[in-house]
């Protein structure tokens, strides 16, 4: 995995910048939702989701393809976003706050469901 600021968006995807390149996130890699491309903004949004993606934002991604270029022309890096912990920064914190969230509150309920009712014997 590696980490990266989303440099230009395109109807096509993100080219989130990794070092000295840039990598191509295409929007098929970006999120498990329909994606349409606001020109204007210059962002992805998510349908569904509603989750945004623009210039600027912090990405976490995993390389899938690299292609090296020949002598005198720079390669290509292709990346996904589609896997747990991947994704913008944000969307991430998100998801591992609703994890701990729903983690937190399952040995509540577990002691609820065990502890007898009023009136009840064990």
């Amino acid at each position: 995995m590696v980490e990266g600021e989303v440099v230009e968006i395109a109807d096509f995807g993100a080219f989130v910048r990794i070092g000295p390149i840039d990598a191509l996130l295409h929007v098929s890699q970006l999120m498990d939702d329909f994606i349409s491309y606001d020109e204007k903004q210059g962002v992805l949004l998510g349908k569904e989701s509603r989750r945004k993606l623009m210039s600027g934002d912090q990405v976490r991604v995993r390389i899938t393809a690299v292609s090296l270029g020949k002598a005198g022309s720079s390669g290509k890096i292709g990346v996904t976003a589609r896997q747990p912990f991947l994704g913008k920064l944000d969307w991430i914190e998100y998801d591992l706050q609703k994890i701990k969230e729903a983690t937190e509150k399952k040995p509540a309920q577990r002691q609820e469901a065990t502890a007898p009712k009023k009136g009840e014997t064990k």
